[in-house]
C-alpha cells in the first residue's frame, strides 16, 4: 500500500535512534516501511516505544521522503480553542503595512502567534479563541476564525477569477496574499513562490485550481505570466539532471529557462535527448506548480509524463 499526503495511520514507534548528533524515532509504517521522525520536536507528547501513534502524511517529496507529523495529544487541525494572550507586538509587512502579532502559550507552555484582524488589532485582548490552521513540527499554526465562505462553487482543473485583497502573515517570515473569488470566499496563497508575479492589492488574477479545495491546503495556482498549458514554447537550456517521483522511479531530464530567465523542468519521452539548436529547445507546457514551469517534449506517439509530488 503507498501512503497518501494529507492521511493519517497508525504507525508503531518501534525504536530511538541517534544520527549525526540528533536523535530520531524509527516508526514502522502500515506497509511495513520504515521511516524516521525527530524526537526533539515531540518530547511534550511522552511518546512511548512500542505504542501506537497515528501520524499524518504531511509531504512526500520528489525523492520519495516521507514526512510525517504525529497527531497532537490535545489539539486537533480546523479546531478552536481558548488561547491566554502573553504579548501583543506590531510589524511592518512587505507591503508596509501595520500587523499586530498576539504570543499565545499552548498546553504544553510552548509559543505560538497569530495575526489580529484589523477591527481587533487595537484591541487590549487577555483571551482569545484561535483555530489550529495547522501543527507543523508540533508547533501549532493558528489563526483568529473568521467567515471564509463555501468553496462548492470551485471545481477541480477550472480557472477562475480572484481578486488580491491584502496580505497576511502566519509567523513572521510566511507572508500570504489574500484572495476573494467572485462568491467573496476568502482563499490563501503563499507569497513567496510569486515573487516575480509583481502582484499588488487590487490587482484581479486568473488561477487554476489544482485539487479539491481546502483551507490550510495549497490548492490555487495563478497562471503563469505569458505561458498556456497545451502550448508549445521556446526555451534556453541550461543542463541535464534527474528526477525521482515517490516510487523511487527516475527519469532523466533537461533544466531550461523561460523567456524571463526562471528556471523550468523539460521531461522528455524519446529513447535519445531532444536536440538543443544554438543553446535553444522547444517544449509544450505540460502544468505549472508553486510558481514553477512543468514542460513536456514528447516526439511523435509519446505520452505526457506527468510527476507526482
Amino acid at each position: 500500500m503507498l501512503l497518501k499526503e494529507g492521511e493519517s495511520y497508525r504507525f508503531l514507534f518501534y525504536k530511538q535512534v541517534d544520527l549525526e548528533g540528533e536523535i530520531y524515532w524509527v516508526v514502522l509504517a502500515p506497509n511495513d516501511k520504515k521511516h524516521l521522525i525527530e524526537a526533539r520536536y515531540y518530547e511534550p507528547y511522552l511518546l512511548q516505544e512500542g505504542n501506537y501513534y497515528s501520524c499524518k502524511v504531511e509531504k512526500i517529496s520528489c525523492t520519495g521522503k516521507v514526512k510525517l507529523e504525529p497527531h497532537h495529544p490535545h489539539y486537533r487541525e480546523g479546531a478552536i480553542y481558548p488561547f491566554k494572550i502573553v504579548e501583543h507586538r506590531k510589524i511592518v509587512n512587505s507591503w508596509g503595512e501595520t500587523e499586530t502579532f498576539i504570543r499565545v502559550k499552548d498546553i504544553f507552555g510552548r509559543e505560538a502567534q497569530a495575526i489580529l484582524p484589523k477591527h481587533l488589532k487595537n484591541s487590549l485582548l487577555e483571551e482569545i479563541d484561535l483555530k489550529i490552521e495547522r501543527i507543523r513540527n508540533g508547533q501549532l499554526v493558528l489563526s483568529v476564525p473568521i467567515f471564509t465562505g463555501s468553496y462548492d462553487h470551485l471545481q477541480k482543473g477550472e480557472f477562475y477569477q480572484f481578486r488580491i485583497t491584502g496580505l497576511t502573515s502566519i509567523g513572521e517570515n510566511r507572508e500570504f496574499f489574500v484572495l476573494k473569488d467572485e462568491q467573496n470566499a476568502l482563499h490563501y496563497l503563499r507569497k513567496k513562490f510569486y515573487e516575480d508575479y509583481q502582484f499588488h492589492k487590487g490587482d484581479r488574477i486568473r488561477a487554476l485550481i489544482i485539487q479539491e479545495p481546502v483551507r490550510g491546503k495549497y490548492y490555487l495556482e495563478p497562471a503563469y505570466p505569458d505561458y498556456e498549458i497545451g502550448k508549445e514554447y521556446e526555451f534556453t537550456f541550461l543542463r541535464e539532471a534527474e528526477f525521482q517521483r515517490e516510487d523511487k522511479t527516475t527519469r532523466q531530464i533537461f533544466i531550461v529557462a523561460d523567456k524571463h530567465g526562471k528556471e523550468c523542468y523539460l521531461f522528455y519521452h524519446t529513447d535519445v535527448p531532444p536536440p538543443v539548436i544554438d543553446g535553444k529547445i522547444k517544449a509544450k507546457v505540460n502544468y505549472y506548480r508553486r510558481g514553477k514551469l512543468f514542460l513536456d517534449y514528447s516526439g511523435e506517439n509519446s505520452l505526457s509524463f506527468n510527476p507526482s509530488f
